[in-house]
């Protein structure tokens, strides 16, 4: 059906329908369900030790100078992935440490720097 300058377009029986509105709002909530489940996971599937044994390596040959200064290590779990840091030493000021952040899912390091 088409519209004439006088005459404006009628909507089909089909499209008031309410099954027609029904299955338009399941394909949309579906599709949004099967995102979701694509989600981070709350629970880290690695441990705090398994992370440091990736990261401090890795951190040591990047930052020689500054990583033992900075020991222990710690890492902290968010979003899927962890985020390692070293410990500023006492009494200094302004400092920063080696970081990195390291994927939960396949141990993979993102990111190095050295916190300011």
């Amino acid at each position: 059906m088409t519209a004439t300058p006088h005459q404006p377009l009628q909507r089909t029986r089909l499209m008031n329908s309410p099954a027609l509105f029904l299955s338009f709002f399941l394909v949309v909530v579906s599709a949004d369900c099967a995102d979701s489940q694509r989600t981070v996971s709350p629970k880290p599937r690695m441990t705090e030790r398994e992370v440091l044994d990736i990261a401090t390596p890795e951190l040591s040959n990047r930052f020689p100078a500054a990583f033992q200064k900075h020991q222990p290590y710690h890492a902290q779990f968010s979003n899927g992935h962890w985020w390692v840091l070293g410990t500023v030493p006492k009494g200094i000021r302004g400092g920063g440490a080696p970081e990195a952040t390291v994927r939960d899912s396949d141990g993979k390091i993102l990111n190095m720097s050295f916190s300011r």
